[in-house]
């Protein structure tokens, strides 16, 4: 539980971050070692679905922030393979250069 702060309060920022990670990080092993696996091509096996297609779109928005899945080998490895789709690119071209590339510089906390 996130503690109670004044609105404004830098610890409001740093415990709510922190909280955050800890979340994200829980449920990106779940992803990683269940639901992908060392053996799955897809979210739900061999067949690609409509789980792979809303799951690479939240964790690709952590390429905003250059998030380092390396820790995740199989949603990595998943991952991968969304993007080698052949429609990938085109598909997501607005999102690579509206919301990605203008901020390859900026700051951000990581996992």
């Amino acid at each position: 539980m996130i503690p109670n702060y004044r609105y404004g309060d830098d610890k409001v920022q740093s415990a709510t971050l922190a909280h955050a990670r800890e979340k994200a990080k829980k449920w990106l092993k779940i992803l990683d070692d269940y639901m992908i696996g060392p053996s799955n091509v897809f979210v739900c096996g061999g067949q690609l679905t409509l789980a792979d297609f809303m799951g690479a779109c939240y964790i690709t928005l952590g390429e905003v922030i250059r998030l380092d899945h390396s820790s995740y080998p199989n949603l990595t490895r998943w991952l991968e393979n969304i993007k080698a789709l052949p429609y990938w690119a085109e598909t997501n071209e607005a999102f690579y250069s509206h919301f990605v590339a203008p901020f390859k510089d900026s700051p951000f906390e990581g996992l």
